[in-house]
């Protein structure tokens, strides 16, 4: 908003900016607090699916090594490290970073009890991998569904308004 209201300063009869300045006024802003519950939740979950999907894939190509450690859960509190899931992104929250991100305690594994010890390798590491896309996909698909079903029931919506501004070049 600072740099739109720069160029009105600059330039008071510039339309583009002063329409853009306005949906920008008019968009809902979630509290702080809002705003790292969603994250602290978003990152429980993906550290949660992240892990499982190790052990899931691990336990599919015969090893059993995740879930006699207990890991083979979708209980978040069992995949929680110290630094990567709890220090880190406070320490990211607290500073107001842009991008907050952390890790969770790697599943064991052991490639030994494996089917097939070349391919169990592969999809066992790229389990984790295969739900992060997976998740951001859906995010992806939930986020076009909700503008989608804002455009439908309220064609003159703000969010249509941001889609269809083109800033000046």
């Amino acid at each position: 908003q600072g740099s739109l209201r720069e160029a009105l300063r600059l330039e008071p009869e510039n339309e583009k900016a002063r329409r853009l300045l306005e949906v920008t006024k008019s968009l809902y802003s979630p509290s702080r607090a809002m705003s790292i519950l969603w994250t602290v939740l978003t990152l429980l979950l993906l550290f949660t699916l992240h892990e499982y999907a190790h052990a899931f894939a691990a336990h599919r190509f015969g090893d059993d090594t995740a879930r006699q450690a207990g890991r083979w859960t979708l209980n978040p509190i069992v995949h929680l490290d110290l630094v990567g899931s709890l220090v880190l992104p406070a320490i990211l929250l607290w500073r107001q970073s842009e991008i907050v991100f952390g890790w969770a305690k790697p599943v064991p594994v052991n490639p030994d009890n494996y089917s097939d010890r070349k391919r169990g390798t592969v999809f066992v590491s790229f389990a984790g991998s295969g739900i992060n896309l997976a998740a951001a996909l859906a995010a992806l698909l939930l986020i076009l569904f909700v503008l989608l079903v804002v455009r439908l029931v309220s064609p003159g919506a703000v969010f249509y308004a941001v889609a269809q501004f083109s800033p000046p070049l």
